[in-house]
């Protein structure tokens, strides 16, 4: 607690010079508790919080009453709102999950008239660094997941890469996608090759169900990241949660208040979400960016010995997902289940 404490300092140190500050901040070192001491220190204009979704709006009131921070004159407002806020007067903007800004966004951003940034997030792409840089000069503050076990304010994690084979008849209809992929790519037909990119990971992900439900601890907490929608409803019952769910604050609710002990999401808890006393995740299906598989890791590191299964597709494109997304992760956090042996 203490070195984290100390990263929270030097921020707030950072902000008094640096009016553009970003900090890239592995989950669960306290960005927000870091952005609410540079809004409590700086009092030159009026604050306004950037979410992007509405329960990460929820999520800062939580954070505000937990350090007793005064909301009275805090405005919070999602990313598809920022033509509402007046152009006319100085605003201190926190930018939350800031990998969130597209060119439209940063168009808005720069009809404002802006006083100081708190830019946060997990990890960003470069593209998306050059849409905030564009905003001005910013002093960047990184801390990787690497960095905080190294200096202990993470538990070392346990791994576990699950290897397991296709069936034959998922090895016949993946090969024919991806064979669709190819050609789509080869004429520039980006688009369908995204749809069919999709569909791809939809049935890695249905192709591993059998073997997830083989590794599922019901005596420990956990999250478990599904592929899809018929996914996380066939494993995840009256736990799971994903976007055609009207119940799902309740149900994260419910978990956060120790009345039920597993949830099961697709595209959802990855970000500026805090759920409690995680032992186990689980990830169903990677893809292609980084960002979304440090996400999902962060959430395992609530607990303090934290394991994350991932399942793998052997001979197949889940293994250049998987190279990708543990790429700066240490080799001695990382075990090798081959269940093909």
């Amino acid at each position: 607690m203490q070195a984290k404490a100390e990263k929270q300092k030097i921020a707030l140190n950072a902000s008094k010079d640096n009016p553009f500050l970003f900090l890239e901040w592995f989950t669960g070192l306290g960005k927000s508790k870091a952005a609410l001491d540079i809004m409590k220190y700086h009092t030159d204009a009026k604050w306004v919080i950037v979410c992007k979704e509405l329960n990460h709006m929820i999520t800062w009131k939580d954070e505000s009453d937990k350090w007793e921070v005064d909301f009275t004159d805090v405005t919070l407002v999602s990313y598809d709102s920022l033509h509402k806020l007046p152009k006319e007067e100085s605003l201190n903007l926190i930018l939350d999950e800031a990998h969130a800004l597209t060119p439209a966004r940063v168009k808005k951003l720069k009809a404002l008239k802006i006083n100081r940034i708190v830019a946060l997030t997990a990890t960003m792409p470069l593209t998306k660094k050059s849409l905030l840089y564009s905003l001005g000069k910013f002093k960047v503050y990184t801390v990787s997941m690497s960095k905080a076990i190294e200096d202990g304010i993470l538990p070392e994690p346990t791994i576990y890469q699950i290897k397991v084979n296709l069936s034959r008849n998922a090895r016949a209809t993946y090969n024919k996608m991806t064979s669709k992929i190819d050609r789509c790519m080869l004429n520039d037909n980006v688009e369908t090759a995204k749809i069919l990119g999709a569909q791809r990971k939809r049935l890695l992900a249905a192709a591993k169900t059998g073997h997830v439900k083989e590794y599922l601890n019901y005596d420990k907490r956990f999250v478990c990241f599904t592929g899809s929608i018929e996914q996380c409803n066939l494993i995840g019952g009256e736990n799971a949660i994903h976007s055609s769910k009207s119940n799902r604050v309740e149900v994260i609710t419910k978990f956060n208040n120790l009345e039920i002990d597993h949830l099961f999401a697709v595209n959802m808890l990855r970000e500026s979400m805090n759920l409690r006393n995680i032992d186990i995740g689980y990830i169903i299906q990677l893809d292609n960016q980084e960002k979304s598989t440090i996400q999902m890791l962060g959430r395992s590191f609530r607990s303090k010995n934290p394991i994350m299964y991932v399942f793998i597709a052997k001979k197949t494109i889940d293994e250049r997902y998987a190279e990708n997304a543990f790429s700066q992760i240490p080799k001695k956090f990382i075990k090798i289940i081959d269940t093909t042996i």
